[in-house]
């Protein structure tokens, strides 16, 4: 079973078909509803610790070989002088805290089951960072943080732990930004082009099938420097 947050986001949106031919799917949406034949779809605020114990009680029964992918995220530009609490509060909340309460209530099931994949996604930016990006940037590289430690504790139950680091794709954050900075990160990616949807899916296809993958980050950003 593949548990998709973000479900309703550029990316997770696109990535339901593909995953849907790998596993039996739940997608978690928030506020943007989102339903797919053939996958269960599942109203969860993922920074809300009762409704996350609730949503694993509800579907327990058909939580087997459990592969949770993190896509829910949040990003608000800023530069840092100016940045509000609220907001960065908002950002550590939905791309470290969501992914932290998940994995706390899945990890029981996986221990049981001896067998876990973990994936969180993780952005270019953690490692290199922006301008206007310093919140979502340092989430992002808590995240790091986080599925490296993971990968140590975890594995000796099967439960592997890597994280995918996502440059920029043809969807999702992309999709915000202004053609001049657009035309510019194009020129810095060897390909000049943007990544496409398939490329995340085989990656997770990948991580799904090796037990010898862990502890790794997997950078798909098209060689950009």
């Amino acid at each position: 079973m593949i548990i998709l947050t973000g479900a309703s986001g550029g990316l997770g949106s696109k990535l339901i078909k593909s995953l849907l031919l790998i596993d039996d799917l739940i997608l978690i949406y928030n506020n943007n509803k989102i339903e797919y034949k053939g996958a269960i779809s599942y109203k969860l605020n993922i920074i809300n610790q009762d409704e996350v114990a609730k949503f694993i009680t509800l579907h327990k029964q058909n939580l087997k070989n459990i592969t949770l992918v993190n896509m829910a995220t949040f990003s608000q530009d800023g530069l840092l002088a100016n940045y509000s609490t609220e907001n960065w509060e908002k950002t550590f909340d939905i791309n470290v805290n969501g992914p932290f309460f998940l994995i706390k209530q899945l990890l029981p099931l996986m221990i049981a089951q001896t067998w876990g994949r973990i994936i969180n996604v993780s952005s270019y930016l953690a490692d290199n960072g922006a301008i206007g990006a310093s919140a979502y940037s340092s989430s992002k590289s808590a995240l790091i943080g986080l599925t490296k430690s993971l990968s140590k504790e975890y594995g000796r139950f099967n439960i592997n732990s890597n994280i995918m680091e996502l440059g920029y794709f043809d969807g999702g954050l992309a999709d915000t930004l202004d053609e001049g900075i657009k035309k510019n990160i194009l020129k810095r990616i060897p390909t000049k082009k943007l990544g496409q949807i398939e490329e995340i899916s085989s990656c997770i296809s990948l991580l799904i099938d090796s037990a010898y993958i862990n502890g790794t980050t997997l950078k798909i950003n098209g060689g950009i420097n």
